[in-house]
């Protein structure tokens, strides 16, 4: 990592996270019918979301279990989307980016 310039210190991170999530999944409970994939999912049904499957699936990202800087960001669903979003991800950023450039 101290090697990597650093504006690819970032995507670096994200792909390292990527790969090796610290939460493998969480658990929400479905507000309103919805339909994901062509499956109907009914208002008050529990769903584990999956995150680190999500993040290995083949659709979205070419070559799931390589290590590339070049990826999408904003396709890795770590930290959420949308209104799920966690807070702390810019303090991530920042905090990963403080700690690297002092090793």
């Amino acid at each position: 990592m101290r090697s990597l310039p650093a504006w690819l210190l970032p995507a670096a991170i994200d792909e390292i996270l990527r790969i090796d999530a610290p939460l493998m999944s969480n658990r929400r409970v479905t507000t309103c019918p919805v339909e994901i994939g062509g499956r109907r999912i009914e208002a008050g049904q529990r769903l584990i979301l999956l995150w680190g499957s999500a993040n290995r699936d083949e659709a979205v990202f070419g070559d799931p279990e390589e290590f590339r800087l070049d990826r999408d960001p904003s396709l890795n669903l770590l930290y959420g989307a949308g209104i799920h979003v966690c807070p702390g991800r810019h303090w991530r950023a920042w905090n990963c980016n403080c700690s690297c450039r002092r090793c």
